[in-house]
C-alpha cells in the first residue's frame, strides 16, 4: 500500500486553519517544525528512559489508554498512529502496548519489540498493513493461544511525517463477561492491569467513551475517577458520535463542554473508522478527510471549535504529556539518583562474584576462608573490628552467660550460709562421737564442703551446654553471611566447625569435671584461708551469749532466746558453741572455692570454645580447600547469582538513565 500521502492527507498538531490549501501545508509545516523542537527533546528524554528499561524501577511520564470493550480505544490509537492495530469482537489488546509515535522523514518506518522469557524479540515491519498481525503474533507470543492476557509489554516504534511526537500505552479493554477461553476472573485481571498503571501519578489517563452509551455507565471512567477523583490527570475521548441517535447530540455537547462529569483536562470528540469502513477498505488517510467533512458538516457539531477531531485530540495530549514530563523532571532526577544509591549499597554489600578463570577460584576461595575465620575469632574473642550486630557477637552472649554462671554460685552461697547451722548442727549430732564440746570434727567440715561444691557441678556443665549452643549457631551464621552464596562451601564450613566444636566441648567438659574432682580434694593456702576466716570473725558482731564485761541491760526477749538456745544445746547433744566455730570455717573455705570456680569454670569455657574454637577452625578450613575438588566449593547459589544479575542490571539502568537526565534543563527548550 501507499505510505505516504500529500501532507494535507496527514494528522497535524494543530487545528485546521480558514487558509488556501497551500498557505494551510506551508503554514502548518513552520508551525509543526517550530513546535516539534519544543516537544522533542521532552519526548525522546522518556523514551531513551524507557528505552534503557528505567521504567521498572521508577515510574516515567506517560499517556495510558483505557476504555470498555467496543469503546472505540483502537480506532483513536489507529487515528493517531497512522497504522492498523488489530480489530474485532471481545478483548483484541491482550497485552500493554506502548505506541512511541515520532514525526519524521518522507520515509514511514516501524518496529516491534518484546521480551519472552526465553529471549528478546526486535522486528523491522516494512509495511504498515502487517502491523496488525505482527501485534497479535506479539500477543500470541506473551498471552498464549487462547483469550488470556499478559503483562508484558508490546513496543511499537512508528515514525513517519504523519504521525504526532506522542508516546502512548494501550491497555485491554474492560470486559465484564469471560467468554470461552478466558479466565472467569479475566475482569479482575484486566482492571487489575490496568490500575497498575493508572494509579501512577505520573501516567496521564485516556478514556475512550463512546458517545451512544450513557457515559455514567462507564467503567473506564469510573475507574479513571477513583484512581484521580480531581480529574487533574485524565482526559476523555468521546468516539462513534456518528452512532449517535438524532436528538441526543446535545447531551454529548453537555460532556463535551465538561459539563456533565467534570474532568479538569476536558474532552476531545473524535470519528474514527467503523468496523464497515476497514472491511470497505477505507484508508486511514481517507479517514481523516472523513472525520473533517464529518464534523465540518454536522448540524450540531460543527459549532464545536477546538474540541473535535483526531489532530485536536493529538495536540493535546502532546501538550499534556510534554507539561507532565516538565512538571516531574526534578523530582524523577533525584528518584533515579536515589534508587542508583541504594543499588550501589546492596551490590557493595555482596560478595564479589566467582572469578571465571581456573587458576584464580583457589585464592577465591581462600580469601573467603580468611575473611570467615576472622570474623568468627573477633566475634569469638570479642574483638569487633568492624560494626557486628548483636546477633553475630559470640563473646557478648558467652559473657552473659557467665555472668549468670556467677549469679548461680552467688544464690546458691546464700541459701548455704542461710541454711548452715541447721545443716552443721544435724551433721554434729549424727558424726559426734565421744568427743567433748570444742573439739570440732574436721570430717563434718570435709563432707559438708564437698557437698557444697558438688552441687555446683551440673550447672557448671549447663552453662557449657549454653556457651556450647551460641559458638556454632553464631558462626553458621556468620557463615551464610560470608559463604552463602556458594552452598557446598557453606555447607562443609559448617560440617567442619561443628566437629570441632564437639571435639572442644568434650575437652572443655572433661576438664571441668577434674576441676570439681580436684575440688572434692579440700584445699587452700592456709594464709589465703586464715584471712577469710579473720575476715568472717570480724564480720560476727554479736555474740549468742552476753559478755561478763558487758554492763547493757537483758531484755526479756534476750533471755528468752539465750533460754531456748541452751534447751535446743541440751536435746541436741550440740554446744551451739561448736556449730559458731564450724560456721566460720565453713563459710570462710566455701567462699573460697567459689571464687576459684566463679572464674575457672568461665575461663575453662573461654579457652576451649571460643579461643581454641576460632584458632583451630582457620587451619581444619585450610586444611579442607586443599582437600576438596574446588570447582565443587565455588558453584554458585542460582537465586544469589540471579539477585546478583539482577541488581548489577538495575545499577546499570539507573546508570544510564543517570546520563540521560544529565542534560541540563537549560538545554531543553520551553515546550510553552
Amino acid at each position: 500500500m501507499t505510505v505516504s500521502k500529500s501532507l494535507s492527507s496527514c494528522i497535524f498538531l494543530f487545528p485546521f486553519q480558514d487558509v488556501t490549501q497551500q498557505d494551510e501545508d506551508a503554514h502548518n509545516g513552520m508551525l509543526n517544525s517550530s513546535f516539534e523542537k519544543k516537544v522533542r527533546p521532552f519526548l525522546d528524554l522518556i523514551d531513551n528512559l524507557r528505552a534503557v528499561g528505567v521504567e521498572q524501577d521508577v515510574s516515567l511520564p506517560t499517556v495510558a489508554v483505557i476504555g470498555d470493550q467496543s469503546s472505540g480505544k483502537s480506532s483513536v490509537l489507529e487515528s493517531l498512529s497512522g497504522v492498523q492495530l488489530p480489530r474485532g469482537n471481545g478483548i483484541v489488546t491482550r497485552c500493554p502496548l506502548a505506541l512511541k509515535l515520532k514525526r519524521g522523514g518522507l520515509n514511514w518506518k516501524c518496529k516491534i519489540k518484546y521480551q519472552t522469557a526465553e529471549q528478546q524479540f526486535a522486528e523491522d515491519i516494512m509495511d504498515p498493513s502487517d502491523v496488525g498481525e505482527a501485534v497479535l503474533e506479539a500477543q500470541r507470543m506473551l498471552a498464549g493461544f487462547q483469550k488470556g492476557i499478559s503483562k508484558e509489554l508490546i513496543t511499537l516504534e512508528v515514525e513517519s511525517s504523519c504521525t504526532p511526537d506522542l508516546t502512548l500505552i494501550d491497555l485491554p479493554g474492560i470486559a465484564r463477561i469471560a467468554v470461552e477461553g478466558q479466565p472467569p476472573d479475566i475482569e479482575r485481571k484486566i482492571k487489575q492491569l490496568i490500575l497498575s498503571y493508572i494509579e501512577r501519578e505520573e501516567t496521564i489517563i485516556l478514556v475512550a467513551i463512546p458517545c451512544n452509551v450513557d457515559i455514567a455507565t462507564t467503567e473506564a471512567l469510573n475507574m479513571a475517577q477513583q484512581c484521580d477523583p480531581s480529574g487533574k490527570r485524565t482526559v476523555g475521548v468521546l468516539t462513534k458520535p456518528d452512532l449517535m441517535d438524532p436528538g441526543t447530540e446535545f447531551g454529548a455537547i453537555r460532556v463535551l463542554n465538561n459539563e456533565s462529569i467534570k474532568l479538569t483536562k476536558g474532552y476531545v470528540m473524535v470519528k474514527c473508522r467503523s468496523q464497515r469502513d476497514v472491511e470497505g477498505n477505507m484508508t486511514l488517510e481517507d479517514a481523516i478527510e472523513v472525520e473533517k467533512s464529518f464534523f465540518e458538516t454536522h448540524s450540531v457539531f460543527k459549532s464545536i471549535e477546538g474540541k473535535c477531531t483526531t489532530q485536536v485530540l493529538a495536540n493535546k495530549l502532546t501538550t499534556e504529556l510534554v507539561g507532565q514530563i516538565k512538571h516531574l523532571l526534578p523530582g524523577l532526577r533525584k528518584e533515579v539518583d536515589k534508587n542508583f544509591d541504594e543499588t550501589m549499597e546492596k551490590l557493595n554489600k555482596l560478595p564479589l562474584a566467582v572469578p571465571t578463570e581456573k587458576k584464580t577460584r583457589f585464592f577465591f576461595i581462600n580469601g573467603l576462608i580468611m575473611k570467615y575465620t576472622t570474623d568468627v575469632h573477633s566475634s569469638a574473642l570479642g574483638d569487633y573490628y568492624r560494626n557486628f550486630k548483636e546477633n553475630r557477637m559470640i563473646y557478648a552472649k558467652a559473657r552473659r552467660c557467665f555472668a549468670k554462671w556467677l549469679r548461680f554460685v552467688k544464690d546458691h552461697e546464700e541459701t548455704f550460709i542461710r541454711d548452715l547451722n541447721n545443716t552443721i548442727q544435724t551433721c554434729m549430732t549424727s558424726n559426734t562421737g565421744r568427743e567433748l564440746p570444742g573439739f570440732v570434727s574436721y570430717h563434718v567440715f570435709e563432707n559438708l564442703a564437698r557437698q557444697h561444691i558438688a552441687m555446683l557441678e551440673t550447672p557448671a556443665l549447663d552453662i557449657l551446654k549454653e556457651v556450647s549452643d551460641i559458638v556454632p549457631r553464631i558462626a553458621n551464621a556468620l557463615a551464610d553471611d560470608n559463604l552463602g552464596f556458594l552452598p557446598e562451601l557453606a555447607k562443609s564450613v559448617k560440617m567442619a566447625l561443628e566437629e570441632l566444636k564437639e571435639k572442644q566441648c568434650e575437652e572443655a567438659k572433661t576438664l571441668i569435671q577434674k576441676i570439681f574432682k580436684m575440688e572434692s580434694q579440700i584445699y587452700t593456702q592456709d594464709v589465703l584461708y586464715s584471712n577469710f576466716l579473720d575476715n568472717e570473725e570480724s564480720e560476727n558482731l554479736e555474740e549468742p551469749f552476753p559478755n561478763k564485761s558487758s554492763h547493757k541491760a537483758v531484755t526479756p526477749k534476750k533471755l528468752t532466746t539465750w533460754l531456748n538456745l541452751s534447751v535446743n544445746e541440751i536435746n541436741s547433744g550440740t554446744c551451739q558453741k561448736d556449730i559458731e566455730v564450724m560456721s566460720k570455717h565453713l563459710t570462710a573455705y566455701v567462699k573460697i572455692a567459689q571464687n576459684r570456680l566463679c572464674d575457672h569454670i568461665p575461663m575453662v569455657i573461654r579457652h576451649h570454645l571460643l579461643h581454641e574454637f576460632s584458632s583451630q577452625l582457620q587451619m581444619e578450613l585450610a586444611l579442607l580447600i586443599q582437600e576438596r575438588n574446588v570447582e565443587e566449593l565455588v558453584e554458585e547459589d542460582p537465586e544469589f547469582a540471579s539477585h546478583r544479575k539482577h541488581l548489577c542490571a538495575k545499577a546499570k539502568r539507573l546508570e544510564e538513565a543517570r546520563r540521560i537526565l544529565l542534560v541540563p534543563f537549560t538545554s531543553i527548550p520551553s515546550a510553552d
